[in-house]
């Protein structure tokens, strides 16, 4: 979230921890690279790391209504899921707070588990988490 500062730059970055077990782990950045088009005839071809420190990615905030005042736009998880873990693979959230990271693992065919102390973001994450696995059955 955006700091409201007017005496100095404001912070707009989020820390990444991939952790893994192994010494050998899953990470397949070309699921993530950013399209360009070839001048030659003006098709996709395999893109470019978008991990490079000029090319930030530019993922906005979004409003809120959760009592929850550090939750994220969900955007922001997306590329970190796809490229670090495969399909039907696991993620930890070790501070899983209103459960973006879960709903967006879920979305995107991931396993989740998540740790939180706060007992009402438990409650928000479960709600959302019910919505949406409801909706995967229905649908």
């Amino acid at each position: 979230m955006p700091e409201p500062v007017t005496d100095r730059f404001t912070k707009k970055h989020e820390y990444f921890f991939f952790m893994t077990k192994s010494e050998k782990y899953y990470f397949d950045l070309d699921s993530i690279k950013d399209k360009v088009k070839s001048e030659i005839n003006d098709s996709n071809i395999k893109g470019k790391n978008c991990g490079s420190v000029s090319d930030f990615w530019d993922i906005q905030t979004k409003p809120n209504s959760d009592k929850h005042y550090a939750s994220y736009n969900q955007e922001l998880i997306h590329k970190p899921i796809i490229a670090g873990c495969p399909e039907n693979g696991l993620i930890y959230d070790p501070f899983m707070g209103s459960g973006s990271t879960a709903i967006a693992a879920l979305r995107r065919n991931r396993n989740f588990i998540g740790s939180e102390m706060s007992v009402e973001y438990t409650k928000i994450a479960e709600k959302k988490i019910d919505n949406l696995l409801r909706q995967k059955t229905l649908f």
